[in-house]
């Protein structure tokens, strides 16, 4: 008789760690959204309201605390899917995957015309490619080495869960290694592709909060041409004696290669002291090549960092909500411990309620503002938004806890009269226990203090949300006119989109002649219409 075959424990334990690791990620996830110590505190309040009088608070304490981690425990569950890259943000995980998709295609693509780079033809068979040079063939094995391991680091992120997309901080990274591996690709794949990615960048480029952006647009510029000049032109010098009727003195002559005439190429004749013309052309395609890369780090770092400080804000937001409810809940605890009245204790959360109420309409309402007149409101903030709606009643409720006591102070310091000389000051003011003023029936004025002092922290957080709007509008700006403001906008590629119908890339001819690679000028044909400035 034949036993089962059992699963191997390895597969097992690799399971409950998958399981484990998402459970950790559900429980810290609903710890910062549902506020777990104000929950605490309702139920704990709830309790001591019920139970009767002569039950210790202590007991209630620890009924509460009971409580609360079971319903804790329980809400992990559904929380659980946001430590994974498609729960965590789903739009950035699908632009991760897509983009992973392209990145894939491409480095089949090229992985396959090396392998069959013999039976490929040509478009003119006749016209040899140029042999590539030892530095080339060194930097194309080098970046299709890089390449293929951040591909395949890629995948074994996307497949993981844990912490760090429930923080976010994982699609950082992700989108990060993407940018290194799409950088490394400007190395080995076509010239064609090459130029039409570096035309999309300049469309980033133009009119941009980058620093230096107009350099860099200028230098995308003169790299474009030298890689679009590689097989339709030849630079010649300007001559130096005589100039034509139909151009400029000091201005470079392009003049096309000659034509194949009886099935052999007519090669121009080169000068002595200079480089054959194919050494010449793969040297300047290199360099090229890596003004390019150069370029694109450093978009890619520009937007990296606006995206890092968005994510630090929103945690650092969410962990000073926790920490505010937390705070809340020991003051509870005291209470609990001096063995305050339930009425009294239920006073209390009154006034916490009112300014929590109140400071959750006016960031609301601010919310609500900002989405229908700020022009950044489409790009992704990695849950910015949620966290500042979170926090901002934690806060405000805090605040209407402690304004209600320092203005109760200062009332009876300043509406006390001076005492006689028959009275010492002690006897003349006469302090009320904290817990009187918590007192609905006794101090109802109290309530309007709780609303006001419940608004205060929406002043402090619009401030804030003033700075993410400004970080949002330079990512915003350094995209592409039209573009999704999403993280992975770093090539038209990348998107499935293609640059203008009217660039040379596109069109598969050269630049215009008046902007050779040599004098690194902007050329209107290949950048979009500012309407802020003339040109570049």
């Amino acid at each position: 008789m034949s036993t089962p075959v059992k699963a191997p424990q390895s597969v097992t334990r690799s399971q409950v760690k998958l399981v484990g690791v998402r459970y950790f990620g559900g429980l810290i996830a609903a710890l910062a959204v549902t506020q777990i110590p104000i929950l605490a505190g309702l139920i704990t309040i709830f309790m001591y309201a019920s139970f009767p009088q002569d039950l210790s608070p202590l007991i209630t304490l620890l009924a509460g605390i009971a409580c609360t981690l079971f319903a804790w425990a329980i809400l992990a569950i559904p929380f659980s899917r946001f430590a994974t890259v498609d729960g965590g943000n789903p739009s950035s995980g699908d632009g991760l995957r897509k983009k992973l998709h392209v990145l894939n295609a491409r480095m089949n693509s090229v992985q396959y015309i090396i392998a069959h780079q013999d039976a490929i033809p040509t478009s003119a068979p006749n016209m040899q490619p140029s042999p590539p040079t030892t530095s080339q063939t060194i930097a194309q094995a080098f970046a299709l080495e890089v390449t293929k391991g951040h591909l395949d680091g890629i995948e074994l992120l996307l497949n993981k869960s844990g912490l760090s997309w429930v923080l976010s901080n994982g699609y950082i990274n992700v989108w990060s290694r993407l940018q290194l591996a799409e950088e490394d690709m400007i190395y080995i794949l076509p010239v064609e592709i090459v130029a039409e990615d570096a035309i999309y960048d300049q469309w980033r480029l133009k009119d941009s909060d980058i620093p230096g952006w107009p350099a860099m647009h200028q230098t995308l510029e003169g790299a474009i041409n030298s890689l679009m000049l590689q097989g339709h032109a030849v630079i010649q010098p300007p001559p130096s004696t005589q100039n034509s009727t139909d151009q400029q003195p000091g201005q470079a002559v392009i003049q096309p290669l000659p034509p194949i005439q009886n099935g052999a190429e007519q090669q121009p004749k080169q000068p002595a002291n200079q480089l054959p013309l194919s050494a010449q052309s793969n040297t300047e395609q290199q360099f090229a090549r890596s003004r390019i890369h150069t370029i694109r780090s450093n978009i890619n770092h520009y937007k990296k960092a606006r995206w890092e400080s968005l994510i630090g804000s929103r945690n650092i937001l969410m962990g000073i909500a926790v920490l505010s409810s937390l705070f809340t809940y020991i003051l509870l605890c005291i209470a609990l411990v001096g063995k305050v009245p339930p009425s009294k204790m239920l006073g209390a959360a009154v006034f916490f309620f009112v300014g929590a109420i109140v400071g959750l309409f006016s960031r609301l309402q601010a919310e609500w503002t900002r989405k229908n007149t700020s022009t950044t409101s489409v790009v992704n903030d990695y849950g910015l938004t949620w966290a500042r709606i979170i926090v901002t009643p934690v806060l405000s409720g805090l605040a209407a806890i402690i304004g209600v006591l320092l203005v109760a102070m200062l009332s009876i310091v300043l509406l006390t009269p001076q005492p006689t000389s028959g009275t010492s000051i002690q006897s003349a003011l006469s302090y009320p226990k904290i817990q009187d003023i918590y007192d609905v029936n006794t101090y109802p004025q109290n309530l309007v203090f709780a609303a006001i002092f419940g608004f205060l922290p929406n002043l402090v957080i619009s401030a804030l949300q003033q700075q993410s709007e400004d970080l949002k509008r330079q990512i915003a700006n350094s995209n592409a006119i039209g573009q999704e403001q999403s993280q992975g906008d770093t090539t038209s590629a990348g998107q499935g989109q293609s640059s203008p119908s009217n660039t040379p890339a596109s069109q598969g001819q050269s630049p215009p002649s008046n902007a050779p690679a040599s004098q690194g000028q902007s050329s209107p044909s290949n950048t979009p219409a500012n309407p802020k400035q003339g040109g570049t």
